[in-house]
Formats: C-alpha cells, structure tokens, sequence
C-alpha cells in the first residue's frame, strides 16, 4: 500500500519549501496518553469517512465547504501539552496558537488520495504528527506533476508545513495515526505500481545526482566486455546514465533504460540509446552477442517480474551470446557499501522494522540489510530524501533465477563489493 498525499505548492518554486521535519519530536509515553484519549473518544466522537475515521476538536471540519468553523468538543489536555510543547520551542509562527484538532486513523488499505489543502481554512502552517507506524508521504508539485518527493514521516515525528501564501485563519495541527505504508507485492499489477513510485518516479528525480555520483565500473563488468570479440554487438540493458556505453573499446554498444532523464543524459554523451521497459525489450530476437543489466533486476518486486526481465535478455541473445547481470547482495560485509555507512550501527534500523508476520517495506538505516526487501534512502543536496524499492539477493538466488529460464546457463557468479555478479550463455 503506497500512502500519497498531493501538496500544493506555487508555481514558480520548482521543489517543497518550508518543509521540516522533527524527528522524535515526542517520546512513547506522550505517544501512549494521545493514543489512549483518541481511543477514548472513538465511539462518541468520531465520524467514519470512505478513506479514513476522523475525530475534530476545538472546530469541526466540514468536508463539503472544507471549512472549519462550527464549535465542537474542546481540545484535551492531552493535545494541548503538545501544543505548548510547540510554543515552548518556539515553532509557532507569529505566536498563533492551534485552536483545532484533526485526529486521522487510517485502518489497512486506507489512505489519503491526492488531494489540494485549502489554504483559506488554515493559518500560516499545518503540522502532522505521525502516532503508531511510520508513514512514507509523496509530495506532487502540481505545476510540474514530473517532479515528486518521497518523504518519511517516522513514527512520533512531526511534519511542519508553512508557506507564506496561506491566508491567515484557523490554524490546524494534524494528527495522523497508524496509516500504511508501502507492502511486499503478491502479485505482478500491484508490483508494477510499487516500481512506479519507488523506482521509476524517483530516478526520474535523481537523474542529473545519479550522473554525478556513479561514474566507476564493477571490475567484473569491465572484464566481461574486454572478454569479447571485437565488434560484437552489445545491449546494455538498464544502462543509466551510460558509463558503460562511453567505456573506451571496440564494441558496438545500443542501451536501454525506462527512465527518461537517464536516456537524456546518456545521448547527450554521444551514447546510442533508447527508452524502454526491461519487460517488454523491443530489440530484435537473437540479434546481440551479448546483453548487460546492472544493477537493474533488484528493482523488479516480484519474483516473476524478475524472472520475465532475464527471459527478455534471453530472447534477444543470440544462441552461444553471452550474458553479464549484477545485482545488490543481502550481505553487504566488507563492500564500500558498509564502509560508507560506517557511522550507523545495526540497530539504526528504521521503526518501520518488519515483524516476522508482516509484509509491510521498512526504510533501510544500517549497515547491513535486515530482511531482502527494503526501501533505500537516496537524498539530494539540499532536498528531502527519495526511497527506492530494492530486493537483496541472497547466495545462490540469482543463479537459481537464471537457470530456471530455459535456454539459459550460469557460467559463473561472485560477490563483489556487496554486488552478485553473474555471467552466464545462451545455449539453446
């Protein structure tokens, strides 16, 4: 389940501003007696919703004008310690103290649609804590709907949103409890939904950062392609932004990639490339010598979408071609990956943690990955962090996975630098 909230922002401002986040702005006890008053208020004050049950204090909110004017019950003790908690750290703008209270309890499978705040209803800022779970929240800039941000809001953390075009009036302190975040896809439809958002809508924002910070090539990819015979004809299948089109070599290389920016700035190397899902390859059956995915087949969420991505590359091999595929190791012991990550221990692993007997994605934060299917920070310069789905492979798994296409064999697979990387031919 993937939660999207859509925030409007003006026009002429390209990216979310005046966004900040608190990380534990409150502790598990304060947690525990808002818990306990909404619980408490749940079957006298709560009104049931089609994406969610909601309980207003101080003004109730009418969801037909979105205005908030009609007195309700007061705001509990409870709410208001944290409001004076607010002013006491000096986060309220103006001194304009919150006089209402919107309490929001998603139950599994619900969530905020896209939606468009009404700035007239609220003042200068909107804050939302998140109470029970963490939340992963996409901000859509509706003047450039390309342009998407990914945010987790960790659990008892708080989200403050101010932007000087808000109309001064009533102003709103958000509750948001238990709502879902992303989940381990069952089947391939919703699987090619979690891509969408964690995969593809976020390279398509990362582009121009990825450029910058991946130019050096995996020692065993660049031994695979000198290995070849000169002029052999090579796909590079998931090629990014192109460092192994622009290797210096006697090679004729095409490559592929489904995000948009990456093949821009690929072509704009000099690179022969085009736009294109490693699902449905529109390059000739059996016309390559050979075909390379790099750190591409991670990114697929179910094993059958995976398997289709390595059936795909055997199709376009010719019979005798050889195949080069890498792919993120559930042990990153020893990788460059561990080492720059060196200052987070184990247990810096997000709240969103998965139990034994849940599917839903936690938000990787140590050294070492603790189950095979995570979301992964990336975070820009200056801007909030994007999350990207990523399967780890564990040992013999990617083998396996080759060898159940037919026509396939594996030649040979290492680790190297946290990175599976497997070699393997087309042999019928």
């Amino acid at each position: 389940i993937i939660i999207n909230i859509y925030f409007t922002m003006p026009s002429d401002i390209a990216m979310l501003k005046g966004l900040t986040i608190k990380k534990n702005y409150i502790n598990d006890n304060e947690a525990k007696n808002l818990i306990k008053k909404i619980e408490d208020d749940l079957d006298d004050h709560s009104e049931v919703l089609k994406n969610r049950t909601v309980i207003h204090y101080g003004y109730k909110f009418n969801y037909s004008s979105n205005s908030a004017f009609q007195e309700t019950i007061p705001i509990p003790m409870e709410f208001i310690e944290i409001i004076d908690k607010l002013k006491k750290d000096n986060l309220l703008l103006m001194d304009e103290i919150p006089d209402q209270v919107t309490v929001n309890i998603y139950e599994e499978s619900q969530g905020i649609p896209y939606h468009t705040d009404t700035h007239s209803a609220f003042g200068r800022q909107i804050f939302s804590l998140s109470l029970l779970s963490d939340v992963v929240m996409q901000f859509k800039n509706c003047s450039n709907p390309n342009i998407l941000i990914n945010i987790l809001l960790e659990k008892n953390s708080l989200l403050i949103m101010e932007d000087e075009s808000l109309n001064a009036n009533a102003s709103l302190l958000s509750f948001m409890t238990s709502p879902n975040i992303a989940t381990i896809p069952k089947e391939d439809d919703k699987g090619k939904l979690l891509e969408s958002s964690y995969v593809q809508d976020v390279y398509e924002n990362i582009a121009d950062d990825f450029d910058r910070t991946r130019y050096s090539q995996w020692k065993s990819v660049s031994e695979f392609l000198t290995s070849l015979q000169p002029y052999s004809l090579v796909y590079d299948v998931g090629c990014g932004n192109g460092k192994y089109l622009i290797r210096e070599d006697n090679l004729i290389k095409i490559g592929s990639d489904l995000c948009y920016n990456l093949c821009q700035i690929a072509n704009n190397k000099g690179c022969q490339v085009l736009q294109a899902d490693i699902l449905k390859l529109p390059f000739l059956l059996e016309s390559a010598d050979a075909v390379i995915s790099i750190a591409v087949i991670h990114h697929l969420s179910t094993y059958s979408r995976r398997q289709e991505a390595i059936r795909q590359i055997g199709k376009v091999l010719k019979v005798g071609g050889k195949g080069c595929i890498t792919v993120w190791a559930m042990n990153q012991q020893g990788s460059r990956y561990e080492l720059m990550r060196s200052k987070k221990s184990d247990e810096e692993i997000s709240s969103s943690k998965k139990d034994d007997d849940s599917d839903i994605l936690p938000v990787h934060s140590g050294k070492q990955f603790k189950q095979q299917d995570m979301l992964v920070p990336w975070k820009k310069k200056g801007e909030q962090q994007f999350l990207r789905y990523y399967h780890m492979f564990v040992e013999n798994e990617l083998e396996s996975l080759i060898n159940s296409v037919e026509g396939l064999k594996v030649q040979n697979c290492i680790l190297e630098q946290g990175n599976w990387i497997a070699t393997f031919e087309k042999i019928f």
